[in-house]
């Protein structure tokens, strides 16, 4: 193979293609946009069927034309608009058109908002469910991390603090991918190092999409202080060591050694994932694409709102409006994404 492509090489007009070479000549010839090339570099990097799903989503183009609607409304808009202004003698818009106007992009501000506050569900099927596995030592943190993996990922042992960092894997459930993070037992220590391991125990509790909170379930749950806005369950641990009944209150009652309680855990996690609407269809899956909607939708507002400006400024705002919808498909300024973009591609591509 070497071989064959240094002879290639000394022949006239004759190179390597570059990373997504012919993906790009694809997009700059009008065969596919921005939108779709990124899903084609999500497909490319799918590491789970709910991944792949979402990346065939943007791939084929459906993202695409939901913009370039919305795109095409404000630039109709725009344009009756300003022929209001630049031939009234025509008289060609009355006013309850002009009303109609007003109220379409209205209800289009409202999809734009409505589109955007879906950002973080094709977020979290893109990058992952963010779970961490919080309790005191021993709790089984360890050992629930190893059966969850199918593999040794952690250290496990009968000596409390074995775990001093945040140990991180991840796990693909229901198509989902779910990253886990087994962290140090929370306690009072003087130990300079597991200080700082339950010192980072709880960053990555704060980071979490949702925190399980083991304890034995011989004793009652507990709950981690000092957390807002992520998603708490509670999860007794080591039924098979009980003599006698648990204790109550807690979400799910599992053994790690002989797989009791998984299936639930595993649907549970799943369920706490789509709750959040992730795996709807049409949602922006990248934080290009939502910073340029959220912008998109301020110059519409402005438009709105600010009734006491000209109709010329107005008009102005709706074009900056559009403009920034057009940037998320690649038609307005995108030279500057491109690098960036293609070199997660493969050579060629």
């Amino acid at each position: 193979m070497a071989a064959l492509l240094g002879e290639l090489g000394k022949r006239p007009n004759c190179r390597m293609a570059e990373p997504g070479e012919f993906s790009r000549r694809a997009l700059e010839n009008g065969k596919v946009d921005l939108i779709e090339i990124e899903g084609l570099a999500d497909l490319l990097s799918a590491e789970t069927e709910m991944q792949r799903k979402q990346a065939l989503e943007h791939a084929s183009g459906r993202l695409s034309e939901l913009y370039e609607r919305w795109r095409g409304v404000l630039l109709a808009a725009r344009a009756s608009i300003e022929a209001d202004f630049d031939f009234p003698e025509e008289d060609d818009i009355p006013d309850d058109v002009s009303n109609r106007i007003w109220e379409q992009l209205g209800s289009l501000a409202g999809e734009l908002a409505e589109h955007i506050s879906g950002a973080n569900r094709g977020e979290v099927v893109r990058a992952g469910y963010k779970v961490a596995l919080v309790g005191p030592p021993n709790a089984g943190k360890s050992t629930l991390l190893n059966a969850i993996a199918e593999r040794d990922v952690a250290i496990t042992s009968e000596v409390a603090g074995t775990t001093r960092d945040v140990i991180n894997c991840d796990v693909d459930i229901g198509g989902y991918l779910v990253r886990f993070s087994d962290t140090a037992g929370l306690r009072e220590t003087d130990d300079v190092v597991e200080r700082e391991g339950i010192k980072r125990a709880k960053v990555a509790m704060q980071s979490a999409d949702l925190v399980l909170a083991l304890n034995e379930a011989s004793l009652p749950p507990i709950t981690p202080g000092d957390i807002d806005s992520v998603s708490i369950r509670t999860i007794g641990t080591k039924l098979d060591a009980i003599v006698g009944r648990p204790a109550s209150g807690y979400d799910i009652l599992i053994s790690a050694r002989d797989s009791t309680g998984l299936t639930a855990l595993h649907q549970l996690i799943i369920g706490e994932i789509e709750s959040k609407g992730a795996g709807m269809s049409l949602v922006p899956g990248r934080v290009r694409q939502v910073e340029h909607l959220v912008c998109g939708l301020n110059w519409l507002r402005r438009a709105l709102d600010e009734t006491h400006l000209n109709l010329e400024i107005r008009a102005e705002l709706l074009r900056k409006a559009a403009d920034e919808i057009g940037r998320i498909t690649g038609r307005i300024d995108t030279e500057m994404l491109l690098d960036s973009i293609f070199s997660e591609f493969c050579i060629g591509k």
